[in-house]
């Protein structure tokens, strides 16, 4: 009798993988709720491929457990796993057709042949593919590949789909698209899915939660405005998108805010936590936050003076580099309309609100 929670999709207990002696995966825990889009995301070597591999049974843990809806699944080769995998180059089959790629996997678990015929032209309409069934994957575009990837994942209907960086291999602008198929294709299949990447912007629009990795440890997860706004430490502060960190040291602290020493003035910034006084701490501000003044602005509490370093338009609003006391550089955003005619050694002030910042762990 199975009597695990039908909400749960898929769970890792304690999964740990060694390479020489090296964890490439270090006691994981995760749970992936039934329908959610969960996505894997860190730097090279943090992890992220290597646990999909468990996942897939491409892998076996050397320590943990894996199940799939309360079943376990360590010790089970990947065919009876009932999870489909796209991988990021594809591995379409060259020398069958479209049609026969979709319906291999149907194939192989001898469905019969009328059926392997509906579901295909079924999944080929689902990726927006009609028509194309009898065309040589070299005939097709990337994007067109990629899609017949997916619909061969899919097309045996998994209980769990597992995506590695399916998109990598893709310009820019067909990226954009794919993540939004992808996404759809999902929702509506209503199947609980890990995606792997290390791009924060795909994670950022494509997730219910991300799960943000280093060296085999998942550092946090969550929601992707809660990793974007509350980043659980420096790594994760600096890896999902830009972030200035500035040092200081705690003047007087409470469990909701701090107020810091740093160079050229002081910051009263949130915090989670009391710190210490006298303790080392960085204060996390993103450059959407940060407000720019004239220079003729007194410092004080959550302002100093700044000397513009460059700028950079990015379409809508210039990114500006200054140069902070201490040394430091500082990012900041400023709209197209306003002081965008700032050119380098302009002396201005910035000013942090203390709901945009935010105090961390040195």
């Amino acid at each position: 009798m199975n009597n695990a929670d039908p909400s749960t999709a898929l769970t890792l207990r304690s999964i740990s993988k060694l390479y020489d002696g090296q964890a490439a995966i270090a006691s994981m825990n995760l749970d992936v709720a039934t329908g959610e889009f969960v996505t894997l995301l860190g730097p090279s070597g943090c992890g992220k491929s290597t646990t999909l591999g468990v996942i897939a049974g491409f892998l076996e843990p050397d320590k943990g457990e894996v199940s799939l809806y309360g079943r376990p699944l360590v010790g089970q080769p990947p065919f009876r796993r009932d999870i489909g995998v796209v991988f990021q180059d594809y591995a379409i089959f060259p020398h069958m057709t479209v049609a026969q790629n979709v319906g291999y996997g149907l194939k192989v678990r001898k469905v019969p042949a009328k059926e392997i015929d509906a579901r295909v032209e079924e999944m080929l309409a689902m990726v927006r593919l009609d028509g194309l069934g009898h065309r040589m994957p070299q005939a097709l575009s990337g994007g067109q590949r990629q899609r017949v990837a997916l619909a061969r994942a899919l097309a045996f209907k998994p209980k769990f789909l597992l995506l590695d960086e399916p998109l990598s291999n893709l310009d820019l602008k067909l990226r954009e698209e794919m993540r939004s198929e992808i996404v759809r294709l999902q929702r509506e299949m209503g199947i609980a899915t890990i995606f792997v990447t290390h791009d924060q912007s795909e994670a950022l629009v494509m997730s219910d939660r991300i799960a943000v990795m280093q060296k085999g440890k998942v550092e946090q997860i969550g929601s992707p405005q809660n990793i974007y706004r509350e980043p659980a430490n420096r790594f994760v502060a600096e890896f999902i998108g830009s972030m200035n960190l500035i040092e200081g040291r705690v003047l007087e602290s409470t469990a909701q805010d701090c107020v810091a020493e740093i160079a050229g003035g002081t910051i009263r910034a949130r915090a989670r936590r009391k710190f210490e006084v006298g303790e080392r701490m960085l204060i996390a501000v993103r450059p959407e936050k940060c407000q720019v003044g004239a220079t003729s602005q007194s410092p004080g509490v959550n302002v100093i003076a700044a000397t513009v370093a460059r700028k950079e338009y990015l379409g809508g609003h210039f990114e500006v580099a200054f140069t902070v006391p201490g040394g430091s550089e500082f990012l900041a955003h400023m709209g197209e309309a306003g002081l965008n005619d700032a050119a380098p050694g302009t002396k201005l002030t910035l000013t942090f609100p203390v709901d945009a910042t935010l105090a961390l762990p040195a």
